[in-house]
């Protein structure tokens, strides 16, 4: 049987936590002190990784560290304590927290001071505890980073200091852990040292070796062992741009000079040099296949050049491949427009009448006294029957004049197949239109999609400029404000840049990621998306900030004696700087308005949102509710923010006037069309108004025009001196109320301003 890779990578994986908790377990101060062990299980149980599987191996480590029942009992509090908590958590599911891990920590020690209250002093079992409560803090930054985030990215500055602690305890067990002349601390620190130097950066192997040396000072070594440690990574650093093995040579000519010229070292022997040059052997002899691996996992952030590259030149095809297929949308609605202007013309009164003239009287035996008479066939007195009977639909005796009833010996007949003909003419002609409709609306919808296809070929088409120091240089800055940051794309120039932020999800609550990259990037930047990526990071997309912003608000009530109104509104932001606000007005009231009302308005909000255009929209509009809606309408009240530069484009299709409030003086924007869904081709009304900071825009449906005069409405507005969007709202839709409205009334107050 295979043994799956995953398998093997979960039993190195906790090898590896069975060794750390031996080894903080182990690790003792020069004045007896124990307390971390306790900090290295509470961080893995943090961290998410099984207690079932940790708590027999910490129990082990305790025991290792101290052969006896007490070391056992002290074990085994926290796995019991650890267990239940996580169990009665996961029954809440609420997440285990850093403050309520502590808690449990300290809950944990209890034992602690219990069995050990006799054998030692006060002043141990209080330093013990505090110790082992900051090494708990401290283990949980340092672990976590690395289990949940891995060694690719950067730490902040917190979990930095806490990592490099984490290792210094390391060391101090290492350190405390010697046979004859030969100490264990020498054996890794050759590797490590190394590693650091070569895998991630020179200053990474002197912060390890200071947090090495005071690992030492603290087991008894002295602060002798902190120099010693910082002259040997320096002397690997000195000679990093040679090769490894230089640098390994260096480390050990230094190590042999501290020792034979300085008398550095207290019992130190040719045992401590061998496990140095171990240690140094295994980082060289590792090969390439799980160095390189390692170095990108340390790798905060790579310049990408090259792939960048590649992704510019993939844009440059989509956007060729975006532009063909536009022409094939445009060619297709070249043909859908030919195709409607080629269609045979519909049956009209005088085909009609020739052949019922051909077909009906002219196989009748008075025929050529009928024919004699007129001059011509019979098909000009039925156009005119014809003619008369446009209003009732079906012709009659009523209708025939008196040529026909004094000479017609088949009267009965004859009006029947005026009617039979003329009905089939009539289904021929809805069906015409019916298709000739169905081309038009295809062809708008074609050139809209080709008219989208077109706009992303552009965006694509433009290189995506990147600028990496500019990236580094956020990553170091959100760093040390202590905000954990995986990774930052900066990406286009000028007005067209985005930056792209990959954070924990408590800092991306914090305010000061836009602030910092707004600041560094010297372009005033706003969030504009947002979503969860892996691990509790989110990504957050941040775009320029436009010139303009705006706050809104909204009232709403519905004709007295109805439970729901027909006056649907949407805002929709369809880009950073572009924003959408419709008020569509169902005809009549009650549920059926606002299922038409509502339907106007999510058709318009999704074409929007598609990307077409304004007049694509109300074309589309009008045309799709012109074949849904039968007989109800919707009048579509649309106003289209731009907020970079503050115009607004008022699109009307049957709707009631805008107010547009500039201080106390007041403007009227008016349209005169139709209806969306009444005429087919009826145009709307269009307008763009240039606004400026706190101009105000009012929204109205006609129940609230109904019953307000326009001038004591504006003379309302010019009064009005509050600057609360949704207090003005309200307070329209009172006065109307006042005013005895008696239909749906809604208001929508958008006010303008410049962003600070």
């Amino acid at each position: 049987m295979r043994i799956k890779k995953r398998n093997v990578t979960a039993v190195l994986k906790y090898a590896v936590y069975f060794l750390l908790l031996v080894v903080t377990s182990s690790a003792t101060t020069a004045s007896g002190l124990k307390p971390f062990g306790l900090g290295t299980f509470v961080a893995l149980v943090f961290a998410g990784q099984n207690i079932l599987i940790l708590s027999p191996m910490y129990i082990a480590a305790g025991v290792i560290s101290e052969l006896s029942w007490q070391a056992a009992v002290v074990a085994l509090t926290p796995c019991v304590v650890f267990t239940v908590a996580y169990f009665i958590h996961h029954r809440i599911n609420k997440r285990l927290g850093l403050a309520a891990a502590n808690a449990y920590a300290l809950l944990s020690q209890v034992p602690y001071v219990a069995l050990y209250f006799k054998t030692l002093s006060i002043y141990q079992i209080v330093l013990t505890i505090v110790v082992g409560q900051v090494f708990v803090y401290i283990s949980i930054l340092a672990l976590y980073a690395v289990i949940s985030r891995g060694l690719r990215y950067k730490f902040t500055i917190d979990e930095s200091i806490a990592a490099l602690i984490f290792a210094g305890v390391f060391a101090l067990s290492l350190y405390s852990i010697s046979f004859e002349n030969f100490n264990l601390l020498y054996l890794f620190f050759g590797f490590f040292t190394l590693a650091a130097a070569y895998l991630i950066s020179s200053q990474a192997a002197i912060y390890l070796a200071v947090a090495a040396g005071l690992g030492c000072a603290f087991s008894g070594g002295g602060l002798t062992m902190l120099s010693v440690c910082v002259l040997l990574a320096t002397a690997v650093v000195a000679f990093k741009n040679t090769n490894a093995w230089c640098s390994a040579v260096a480390m050990l000519t230094a190590d042999a000079v501290l020792f034979y010229y300085f008398d550095a070292y207290d019992g130190y022997g040719y045992l401590n040099v061998v496990a140095l040059a171990a240690g140094a052997a295994v980082f060289l002899l590792l090969p390439k296949k799980f160095k390189n691996p390692l170095a990108a996992q340390f790798s905060s952030i790579s310049n990408g050049r090259a792939g960048r590259s590649i992704v510019n030149k993939s844009r440059q095809e989509l956007s060729l491949r975006l532009y063909s297929l536009s022409s094939v949308f445009e060619d297709m609605q070249g043909h859908l427009l030919g195709d409607a202007a080629g269609n045979p013309l519909k049956i009209g009164k005088v085909q009609v009448a020739k052949e019922v003239a051909a077909s009906y009287c002219g196989v009748c035996d008075n025929r050529d006294a009928c024919f004699s008479s007129l001059g011509a066939d019979t098909s000009a007195i039925i156009c005119d029957i014809l003619e008369g009977t446009d209003r009732r639909g079906k012709a009659s005796i009523i209708d025939m004049p008196p040529f026909i009833t004094s000479r017609c010996k088949r009267l009965n007949g004859f009006i029947a197949a005026i009617n039979e003909r003329a009905d089939r003419a009539a289904k021929y002609n809805g069906e015409l239109y019916e298709v000739d409709h169905g081309r038009q609306m295809l062809a708008v919808q074609m050139g809209g999609v080709a008219e989208i296809l077109d706009n992303l070929a552009d965006e694509f088409k433009k290189p995506v400029s990147t600028d990496v120091s500019r990236e580094k240089l956020i990553i170091d800055e959100l760093i040390y404000l202590n905000v954990s940051c995986r990774e930052v794309m900066v990406y286009g120039e000028g007005g067209d840049v985005r930056v792209t932020v990959l954070v924990s999800e408590n800092d991306a609550k914090n305010g000061a990621v836009v602030k910092v990259v707004s600041k560094l990037m010297r372009v005033r930047l706003m969030q504009v998306d947002e979503f969860a990526a892996e691990d509790g990071f989110v990504s957050i997309h941040l775009a320029p900030a436009p010139r303009y912003d705006f706050i809104y608000g909204e009232a709403n009530r519905a004709k007295q004696g109805e439970a729901v109104s027909g006056d649907a509104r949407c805002v929709k932001r369809i880009s950073p700087d572009r924003v959408v606000f419709v008020l569509s007005d169902g005809m009549g009231a009650g549920q059926n308005a606002e299922a038409v009302g509502g339907r106007a308005a999510e058709m318009v909000e999704n074409l929007f949102e598609a990307g077409f255009s304004a007049e694509v929209v109300t074309a589309l509009s009008n045309r799709l509710l012109t074949a849904r809606q039968g007989d109800s309408f919707s009048a579509l009240d649309m106003l289209s923010l731009d907020l970079n530069t503050g115009a607004a484009n008022f699109i009307k299709l049957g709707a009631t006037y805008t107010l547009i409030k500039r201080g106390d003086q007041t403007e009227c924007v008016e349209g005169q069309a139709l209806p969306a869904g009444i005429i087919e081709g009826a145009k709307p009304f269009s307008e763009t108004k240039l606004l400026s900071t706190n101009d105000v825009v009012i929204l109205l449906s006609d129940g609230v025009t109904d019953v307000i005069k326009g001038g004591e409405l504006s003379a309302f507005l010019a009064a009005y001196k509050g600057v609360n969007p949704q207090a003005l709202a309200d307070d329209i839709i009172n006065l109307a109320v006042n005013h005895g409205a008696n239909d749906d009334i809604t208001a929508i107050v958008v006010r303008v301003f410049l962003r600070a």
